[in-house]
Order: C-alpha cells, then sequence, then structure tokens
C-alpha cells in the first residue's frame, strides 16, 4: 500500500478526482486523506489553460468546498501560460478576511469580486 511505504513526513500532492475537476468537496478530500493516510497538498489545475489554449480563464477561484483549502498543508493553483492574465484568478484581495493568500480563492466569507478587481488595477510589470 502507498501510504505505508511513504515516510510519515511525506505529503501527497493531488488534483481533486480527476485532472481538471470543476470543483472539489469536502467529501472527496476526506476520501483522499483516508485512502493516502499523509497531509494532502492539493494542487487545482485552475485556470490552467494547456488542454484549452484558445481560451483564457478569468473568473474568480471558486466552486470547491472552504474545507479543501483549511484541511490542505497547501493549496495551489495552476497558472495560464500567460502570466498576466493568470493573475486575476490568482490574485488574493490585499485584506479580505477568509483568502487564501497563495491562490484567491476565498475559504471564509472573503469577497470574490474584490480580488478580481484588485488583479486587474495591479500595476503591470515591465
Amino acid at each position: 500500500m502507498l501510504a505505508e511505504a511513504l515516510a510519515p513526513q511525506v505529503e501527497v500532492a493531488w488534483t481533486g478526482v480527476g485532472v481538471v475537476p470543476r470543483t472539489i468537496t469536502g467529501q472527496e478530500m476526506a476520501e483522499a486523506r483516508t485512502a493516502f493516510d499523509h497531509p494532502l497538498v492539493t494542487m487545482d489545475n485552475y485556470p490552467i489553460n494547456d488542454y484549452a489554449q484558445d481560451r483564457l480563464f478569468l473568473g474568480p477561484y471558486s466552486g470547491s468546498d472552504p474545507t479543501v483549502a483549511s484541511g490542505s498543508s497547501a493549496l495551489l493553483a495552476n497558472a495560464m501560460k500567460q502570466p498576466t492574465a493568470s493573475r486575476i484568478p490568482c490574485s488574493p484581495p490585499p485584506t479580505s478576511p477568509g483568502t487564501r493568500k497563495d491562490t484567491g480563492r476565498t475559504t471564509r466569507g472573503g469577497r470574490r469580486s474584490t480580488t478580481w478587481r484588485t488583479a486587474i488595477r495591479a500595476p503591470v510589470p515591465p
């Protein structure tokens, strides 16, 4: 069994059920934690667009259960090939409570619309 073969300090990276899931539920996370019996690093494949290169995903990072963010050792977003455009869904508002700083996902009442407005108003580096 994989869990038994891994050292106790190893964290397991997972993407939810499937490579690009629409959402990740708390139930799916609980099942993964049971199966792997190690802390989980959740890598959400949003807003990645390598499978749909004719599209830019600019909507807020939302849809997954808040327990996914709070129950993960780390929550990572997979940016698009277009780094400036990726800032829109991946940038958190600077002072919104309950927002995962590393991804912009609101976990407990943060404002997704503020995240989007902050990102599009931020200066673009040269």
